[in-house]
């Protein structure tokens, strides 16, 4: 919808946006924060070589901080641009034309969705459910997984480990579930994508998921690709082209759902690992906290 001015709801709406995202921005920056959690090697040695408690690979080094690092930077990138998004679209002036769709006029010659400066565009949805259900379960999962560091302090840890003088905590969050730091991760980590790369984001709206490179560009710089590609569904003749933004998409997406699938292996390995250090102890508490992950449901 095209208009001369903003109205005051409109403008709302928008900073309204801005503010929400800014709790995203915060849920993740300390949901993804796992810099300080990474245990000594003797405290896992003694489940390490258990069949029963082992520890997924991914979780097991360095690594996952390594790439958990890397993904909350991709993050703010991607939050930079929907902050561009609401600004470019609502004051074109500010707006830059590689980063905006295309379409083309009637002569053949793309032009600019936000070709007049001088209007005001107002996107009919710029709250859209989408966008409201994924900063929800983002800035919950984040700010729930925060409260578990302050719970757990110093036994917070990335991999299965019982550090010294181990206590097991019963109080707060885990008073309610078992494991509400997996709980807060699972929606963390189920919003991020959506929030990221699905309809009415930055991704979606600019038809980044459409983008695509010609096959034979990609030919002249190294015919040896488009051969090694003729399997995938991405298009290796070269008459084609390379769906790059499909692909990006779909590999921002694949380590948010990995990390949901380990997050709920961890849950009957973890209580193994705490019953057989805390014995009856674990037993009283899942007795009083029957449920892992959601109350009345798992």
């Amino acid at each position: 919808m095209m208009i001369d001015s903003i109205s005051i709801w409109e403008l709302s709406s928008l900073l309204l946006k801005l503010f929400i995202l800014q709790l995203d921005a915060i849920a993740i920056r300390y949901g993804l924060d796992w810099d300080h959690a990474i245990p000594k090697s003797e405290e896992t040695k003694i489940y390490a070589t258990t069949d029963e408690t082992a520890d997924p690979g991914l979780w097991a080094s360095h690594r996952a901080v390594n790439l958990l690092f890397i993904l909350e930077k991709i993050c703010r990138v991607f939050l930079l641009c929907e902050v561009y998004n609401i600004i470019s679209s609502t004051f074109p002036i500010f707006s830059i034309s590689f980063l905006n769709k295309t379409t083309s006029s009637e002569s053949g010659t793309p032009e600019s969705s936000n070709s007049n400066s001088n209007i005001i565009i107002i996107s009919s949805s710029s709250l859209p459910p989408s966008f409201l259900i994924s900063s929800l379960l983002i800035i919950l999962g984040g700010f729930l997984r925060l409260q578990c560091y302050r719970t757990l302090g110093q036994y917070f840890t990335m991999q299965l480990a019982i550090r010294q003088d181990h206590k097991l905590i019963t109080h707060g969050p885990y008073s309610i579930v078992r494991h509400p730091s997996y709980t807060g991760g699972i929606m963390l980590w189920a919003g991020i994508p959506f929030l990221t790369v699905g309809r009415g984001s930055w991704f979606w709206e600019s038809g980044m998921w459409d983008a695509r490179i010609p096959m034979n560009l990609i030919n002249l710089i190294n015919p040896t690709i488009v051969e090694n590609m003729n399997i995938l569904p991405f298009g290796g003749n070269v008459g084609f082209s390379l769906r790059v933004g499909a692909l990006m998409g779909i590999l921002w997406i694949i380590p948010w759902v990995s990390f949901i699938v380990i997050s709920i292996r961890r849950v009957w390995r973890e209580d193994l690992m705490l019953k057989k250090q805390f014995g009856e102890k674990w037993i009283e508490w899942e007795r009083k906290t029957p449920y892992a992950l959601v109350p009345y449901i798992f």
